[in-house]
């Protein structure tokens, strides 16, 4: 236990540490020294990944020597070629691995490259002191655009337009809104109706819930770039929680009524037994309170490891 005053040291296992660096990368036994990339560790730190951003240093380079334009020095700022995602979890062994990349699959292959964010899933060994262990890694592809937030959304659904209005300002400057918004909902649209064949087909959902798991793109599609929480649909009473105890199921059909229901006002039939069951009023509250019950966790596991 530690003195009061002092904290915890932080473990060398990299599925342990709360943030890595660049040289922390660069150390791993399974990644060559020469590459001519550089890592950035990207703003937002998953629960179950690191994710670094793959720059080329070319890149880095004229960011930060700038280049002038029209005779004017200015510091493009460099786009990451790639995603890097060193998962967190344990493994018992090859087959549970190889099973978390069958996911993957079976999601890629109901919404496409279309929807979803393409990734080259690997498996290494991890070797430590203590020897070697598996570890999925993914080298995911860069998605432009801007997070949709699909709780903002709901809160405040005419926040869309000035959505709409920004990307077309920072991406599509030639497009109009109607043009933008119209092509979105087709989009939407889509994005749905492949999300619930995986539901009824092959009986899993993807994480839709979390806030920056869903990128609006330039091109007017919501496209998902968390890809390793896929649970599975239950419509049983017994609430799935996944390995963080969080109602990921649940949380992600909300989302998938929120975009069905409100984005595109759609009717839905009067017995849709997916959303009869995971929208039913007394189920909603029990969700509320494990996703508290989640957050307080979270909070307390911050408290300790500061």
């Amino acid at each position: 236990m530690s003195k009061p005053g002092h904290a915890m040291p932080e473990s060398t296992d990299i599925r342990d540490r709360s943030h890595l660096s660049q040289a922390d990368i660069l150390g791993l036994n399974f990644v060559r020294q020469e590459l001519p990339f550089v890592f950035r560790r990207h703003y937002r730190e998953g629960l179950r990944s690191h994710i670094f951003e793959v720059h080329d240093q070319t890149s880095i380079e004229r960011e930060r020597q700038g280049v002038i334009q029209d005779g004017i020095p200015i510091f493009p700022r460099s786009r990451p070629r790639y995603m890097l995602r060193l998962f967190r979890h344990r493994f018992s062994g090859f087959t549970e691995a190889l099973e978390e990349i069958r996911r993957f699959k079976i999601l890629l292959g109901f919404l496409s490259p279309k929807y979803i964010a393409s990734s080259n899933e690997f498996l290494v060994d991890y070797c430590q002191n203590a020897g070697c262990e598996i570890l999925l890694c993914g080298l995911q592809e860069y998605v432009r655009g801007e997070i949709f937030d699909p709780w903002s959304y709901e809160r405040h659904p005419d926040s869309l337009p000035d959505l709409v209005g920004h990307m077309l300002g920072v991406y599509s400057p030639e497009s109009s809104p109607g043009e933008f918004q119209s092509t979105l909902h087709g989009h939407v649209r889509s994005f749905v109706h492949g999300t619930k064949r995986l539901i009824v087909q092959a009986g899993y959902i993807p994480d839709l819930s979390g806030v920056g798991n869903l990128i609006l793109t330039p091109d007017a599609r919501l496209k998902l770039v968390d890809i390793n929480n896929i649970s599975p649909v239950s419509y049983s009473e017994q609430i799935f929680l996944d390995d963080k105890g969080y109602p990921v199921c649940d949380k992600s059909v909300e989302v998938l009524a929120i975009l069905e229901k409100k984005l595109l006002g759609a009717a839905i039939p009067p017995h849709d037994e997916l959303y009869d069951v995971f929208l039913n009023p007394e189920r909603l509250v029990r969700v509320k309170e494990l996703e508290q019950q989640f957050r307080r966790s979270l909070s307390q596991r911050s408290s300790i490891s500061a």
